[in-house]
């Protein structure tokens, strides 16, 4: 009996860690001429939201193990290089300038699925 309690607790447990606001996050679509991807990576455990822009150049918002929404790092691709900025001297600034980008890519993201979901519910 106590292994089945053990078990289910372990279960509940698992599924409270990586459950979390993020995951009304989730997307995969296009935001104007953007295709836009936010997504969870269940082993490394971060929040990842990738931004192909029309030009081409791929930006990945990548946030902590906490799953807080705030940037850790970013990286950027164009022209077949990337470069990453993390939190260090020349990484704090882009990171804050990304930090704002993201949080305006995550408010699109909710303004498209609440509306989804309001046209959605209103189809008769």
């Amino acid at each position: 009996m106590t292994i089945r309690r053990t078990a289910l607790a372990g279960l509940v447990a698992l599924s409270l860690s990586t459950s979390g606001c993020s995951s009304i996050y989730e997307f995969d679509g296009k935001i104007a001429e953007e295709q836009v991807r936010f997504h969870r990576t269940f082993f490394a455990n971060h929040n990842i939201l990738e931004v192909k822009r029309a030009d081409g150049e791929l930006i990945k918002y990548v946030d902590g193990e906490l799953h807080d929404l705030i940037l850790d790092y970013i990286s950027i691709t164009k022209n077949g290089k990337t470069v990453t900025y993390g939190k260090d001297a020349i990484g704090t600034v882009v990171l804050n300038e990304a930090q704002s980008q993201f949080d305006g890519y995550l408010a699109k993201i909710l303004e498209l699925k609440r509306a989804r979901g309001l046209a959605d519910i209103k189809k008769e």
